[in-house]
């Protein structure tokens, strides 16, 4: 009987504590409500601890179907968790298309950004990646050398058009040896298709 009493206890203990409930995010809904994109955890929920300072274990973002919690994608958290102090969900953006058919995921550390851009495919029932175009194909010049930039570049999805074609806007900081013609600053509208994206058109960023 004592045995059995320690066993029914952490049983017990187990079933009342259940699994770490994910962390919302803002905008993490899409727009028809049958989907959303949480975070495993957060820096300041007590699941992250066994997170921490792991960079090949770092809290993995989920897209889920929001009625049944299935997984449809997980993403492990492309940039450094640990760049400083601030909840990862305030280094996130979600931005879903207006049909919920295909989302950007942007994040973010002090000194680069990353994007991650998924489309539904309903056959297979869930959202798989779909890759940027070259640098060159998108504002035709060739990718600047890193000895030319400053580490405080970015890029990210935006906003979807009315027409659903991602705008993508690109922001390079040059260093004071840069002297080739690229301005640096592009403003690129995307098309997403199954397997890749199609660049529309693209323009130098002059309005920022």
């Amino acid at each position: 009987m004592k045995r059995v009493i320690p066993l029914l206890w952490v049983l017990c203990c187990t079933a009342i504590a259940g699994p770490a409930e994910p962390v919302a995010l803002e905008n993490g809904a899409s727009p028809n409500g049958k989907y959303d994109v949480v975070l495993e955890a957060d820096k300041d929920t007590p699941s992250y601890s066994k997170y921490e300072f792991k960079a090949d274990n770092s809290p993995k973002l989920l897209v889920r179907e929001l009625r049944s919690k299935k997984i449809l994608q997980t993403l492990a958290y492309p940039c450094d968790p640990d760049s400083d102090m601030r909840p990862l969900r305030e280094h996130t953006g979600i931005f879903w298309r207006p049909d919920s058919g295909a989302l950007v995921i942007n994040t973010s550390e002090r000194f680069y950004s990353h994007m991650n851009v998924f489309v539904l495919n309903k056959k297979a029932g869930l959202f798989q990646e779909v890759n940027l175009p070259s640098y060159k194909s998108m504002t035709g010049f060739d990718v600047p050398k890193s000895e030319d930039l400053m580490a405080r570049g970015h890029s990210s999805g935006t906003k979807w058009t009315e027409d659903g074609l991602l705008v993508y806007e690109i922001f390079l900081s040059p260093a004071g040896s840069y002297n080739g013609k690229d301005p640096l600053t592009h403003r690129v509208f995307l098309r997403l298709k199954p397997n890749e994206m199609e660049v529309v058109r693209h323009e130098p960023i002059t309005d920022q």
